[in-house]
């Protein structure tokens, strides 16, 4: 017999987050947990990144594009590769200065800047799990 939460069951969403400040992967942790993802991994570098992808498979990717040992610029299209049916979010001071043709070699599939309303990130998050 099955219970009704079972019946009603969500997948289990496992985000990614890279930025080499920790204050700014704890607000996504707790953005992202409070939307309903089951679990937030964190990486401080886009070395540290591709390592806890291939650990975790994770359904969605936000990644900074200035750190140290490897930026996101390096690192989203070793994750892409990686990772071909994971969406990359680039969340970054950066974004604003990268033309959609940057973007999509990256295999990245939207960029926004931070300080930009959280609550626009999380929608396109959701979106781009969804499809």
């Amino acid at each position: 017999m099955h219970t009704a939460a079972q019946q009603k069951s969500v997948p289990a969403r496992t985000v990614l987050l890279v930025d080499d400040n920790s204050f700014v992967r704890a607000s996504l942790r707790d953005l992202f947990l409070s939307a309903g993802f089951k679990m937030c991994i964190e990486a401080e570098n886009g070395f540290k990144a591709i390592e806890l992808a291939q650990a975790h498979i994770p359904d969605l990717i936000i990644l900074d594009v200035v750190m140290p040992v490897m930026t996101g610029i390096d690192a989203a299209p070793q994750l892409k590769a990686l990772l071909p049916d994971t969406p990359i979010i680039i969340f970054s001071l950066h974004a604003a200065f990268m033309k959609q043709e940057q973007l999509t070699e990256l295999g990245v599939a939207a960029a926004f800047m931070k300080g930009d309303p959280l609550d626009k990130l999380l929608e396109k998050a959701n979106e781009l799990i969804s499809k």
